[in-house]
Parts: C-alpha cells; sequence; structure tokens
C-alpha cells in the first residue's frame, strides 16, 4: 500500500532492520512528549502512539475492544488488505507519515508531497466505503506543511538518540542541537587542518607536488565548512531571510572562475554563454542565494563522470528570472541520506544539504526550484523572483 508507492520517494527516510525493530517504540516515545493536539489515523491501535488529547480513527484496519483505545473512531474498509502498519499523524502545524512492513522495513516522512500521496490514496478508499463521514471533510481541508527546522530537528533528534538502547542518562535535547553537535565535530577540526596546512606552505622548501597537494587539501577543507556554515545558518535562523535588490548576472561572473576552475580539475566541461545582458534585478539575500548556487554546483561536479557537459542558461520568465542548469543523467546515486536534512558522499566525507532542503530554502528566498530528470539529461531549474516595480 503505502510502502511500495512511496518507499523511492526522495522525501521520505527508509530504516535499517535494527531500526525498523524499534520503529514504532521510538516514535511513540518521542511524540508522546511533542504532541499535543491534532488528528491521528492508523490501521492498527496496538502500534499507534498513546496520544489521548488527539482525535482518533482506525482506518480499515484492527477495531479491538480494548478499554484503553474505546476513544478510537472506527471506519471499516472490508476490501482493503494490507500487511503494512501505517499511521498519520495530522497536526496544525506539521504532519508525519509513518510505515512498517512485516519484513522489518520502514519509513517516514514530513514531507507535504509525501503526505499529499498518502492522504489522496486515503480518501479515495474511504471514499469507496464511507463518502459522507466527517473525517474525509476534516482531510480535504488541511494545510500540509513542513515542520519548522527547529521541530524537526527536536523531532528527528529524538528518534535517533533511542536507537541503540544504553543504560545511559540521555541528556534532555533542545532546539537544534544534534545537528549543531554533528556541525561543531566537523567543523572544527576542518579549521585546525586549514590552519596547519597554512603554516606548512608558508615554508621555502616544498616541492611543487607537495604544495600542491597541501592547497588541495586547503580547498576541500574551506569547501566542506562553507557547506558546514550554510547548514549551520540553517539551524540557527528563525527570524525572516533579509533580501535585497541585486543583480543575477553580477553574482554569476564572481561565481563563475571559481565554478570554471573546479570543472577544469575534475576534467568536466562548464558552458554559459549569456543570452540577455539587460535582465532586471532580482530580490534576494545575496550570501544565502551564492551558498545555494553553490551547493548546487558542487552536487554535479561530485556526481558527473569525466567529461560530463554541465551547461548554463539565464533569461526572463515573467515575474522571476530562470537560471536552468542541464547536464547528462547523473545515473548511479553515490550519496547516501542522513535523515531529510544531508546527504553523505561515503568515498570523500563530504557533506552536504539534501534537495529536499534547498528547496525549501529557495522558497524561503522567495523563488523555487524544480528538478526534470530526462533519459539522457538532468534539468534544474531555479527561479528568482524579480525586483517589484
Amino acid at each position: 500500500m503505502f510502502f511500495s508507492l512511496l518507499h523511492h520517494h526522495e522525501a521520505v527516510t527508509r530504516c535499517d532492520a535494527a531500526q525498523s525493530t524499534e520503529f514504532w517504540q521510538r516514535w511513540s516515545i518521542v511524540l508522546t512528549k511533542e504532541v499535543n493536539s491534532g488528528l491521528l489515523l492508523g490501521n492498527n491501535p496496538l502500534f499507534l502512539p498513546d496520544l489521548p488529547n488527539l482525535e482518533r480513527w482506525i482506518v480499515g484496519g484492527i477495531n479491538l475492544a480494548d478499554p484503553k483505545r474505546s476513544n478510537f473512531e472506527f471506519i471499516p474498509l472490508p476490501q482493503v488488505q494490507t500487511k503494512e502498519r501505517w499511521a498519520l499523524l495530522l497536526t496544525p502545524d506539521w504532519q508525519l507519515l509513518l510505515v512498517s512492513t512485516d519484513s522489518g522495513e520502514a519509513l517516514f516522512s514530513f514531507h507535504p508531497q509525501v503526505i499529499g500521496i498518502a492522504l489522496d490514496v486515503l480518501l479515495d478508499m474511504i471514499k469507496q466505503h464511507n463518502p459522507a463521514t466527517k473525517l474525509t471533510a476534516h482531510l480535504r481541508s488541511l494545510v500540509l506543511q513542513l515542520p519548522e527546522y527547529r521541530v524537526l530537528a527536536n523531532l528527528i533528534g529524538g528518534f535517533l538518540s533511542v536507537i541503540h538502547p544504553m543504560e545511559v542518562v540521555i541528556p534532555e535535547l533542545n532546539d537544534a542541537d544534534i545537528l549543531q553537535s554533528l556541525i561543531h565535530e566537523v567543523r572544527t577540526p576542518l579549521t585546525t587542518i586549514r590552519t596547519l596546512v597554512h603554516s606548512l606552505l608558508k615554508r621555502n622548501d616544498l616541492s611543487p607536488p607537495v604544495r600542491e597537494r597541501l592547497e588541495q587539501i586547503d580547498r576541500e577543507s574551506k569547501e566542506q565548512i562553507e557547506r558546514l556554515n550554510l547548514i549551520f545558518q540553517i539551524v540557527e535562523h528563525s527570524p525572516p531571510i533579509a533580501r535585497e535588490p541585486l543583480y543575477l548576472q553580477d553574482l554569476l561572473d564572481r561565481q563563475l572562475p571559481h565554478w570554471q576552475w573546479q570543472t577544469n580539475r575534475r576534467n568536466l566541461l562548464l558552458e554559459y554563454n549569456p543570452t540577455m545582458t539587460d535582465l532586471p534585478p532580482i530580490i534576494s539575500n545575496r550570501a544565502l542565494l551564492e551558498q545555494l548556487l553553490n551547493a548546487l554546483i558542487d552536487r554535479l561536479f561530485r556526481l558527473l563522470p569525466p567529461s560530463s557537459k554541465i551547461h548554463l542558461q539565464v533569461y526572463p520568465a515573467g515575474s522571476f528570472i530562470k537560471l536552468e542548469i542541464t547536464t547528462t543523467t547523473l545515473g548511479s546515486h553515490p550519496l547516501k541520506p542522513i535523515g531529510r536534512w544531508l546527504l553523505l558522499q561515503p568515498e570523500t566525507g563530504v557533506i552536504s544539504l539534501s534537495l529536499v532542503v534547498t528547496k525549501a530554502l529557495f522558497q524561503s528566498l522567495g523563488g523555487k526550484l524544480t528538478l526534470k530528470t530526462l533519459p539522457t539529461l538532468e534539468i534544474i531549474t531555479v527561479f528568482l523572483p524579480v525586483l517589484p516595480g
């Protein structure tokens, strides 16, 4: 049902066998602490979190006459057979889908697109048997949205903190302590490495190959620190992002020499042929936009095989300026997700933002990001709002 439909979706986090063993128990612990209102749907009351303050429904599943579960509403769906256990938690501010299978697989997602797919399937099943229920009207009126970053960090941090049961007192997590600790533990040694490299580069007795390798270490460390700084800003940033007028062409002129250098280093080809020189200014945050574009381009640099081509094109699109990045299809994806936020390249240890979070950041700038994959091409399109007036 839900698992077969969604397990390949980009915005879904899958759990391995060790995690899925206690999947429901751990989520129950986290949600009992964090959730006080909303709607809880599922197909097996024995696995659902104990959230008595919520309106709770069993849909097409087990209807147990358990006094502790007596406040569940029940919608029978006699023709729906599934070996999954699933739950949909719908709070006023965010939503969560939980799914596990008899084979020990499990997944979860907070993303509105995934929740929307699950709700469409659920509403279609309910409509066939109980079209006039009050639940149907409630579900159709929902406004789906991602959790605020700090809420998301608390929820996932709480889930991860009990993966391996230990006889150790785990301190209370608040805000985004998990991510902040990770960033600190990686960024600090990288800064130390750069300091040591700079001291070595001052020596006059270095051979050219050694000097070149040290400079490469310095560049790689600097790029990783910049990625971590972007992630840290996301965790720390609560007020609206300040935006200002700027010209996209000026920003590209600053970044293109660095991108060109990176493509040469990796035996790639970068093409950019400006088709217009009088584009209107956009409204954005220069520092954040530079980092996001660098993150997108860097992702391509690390995934494309040698001799691949990257083509950049900029042109107006109504009230937006459109930056289109076209590449050959990336093929196999060597990046491994760390939750929903981060991606890890195992061969290099490089940590970067997931595309889901990158899309959310472009939305915070008033723009959007789309990804289209064709048989031989991948097209990333960034829409940036034109300065009004």
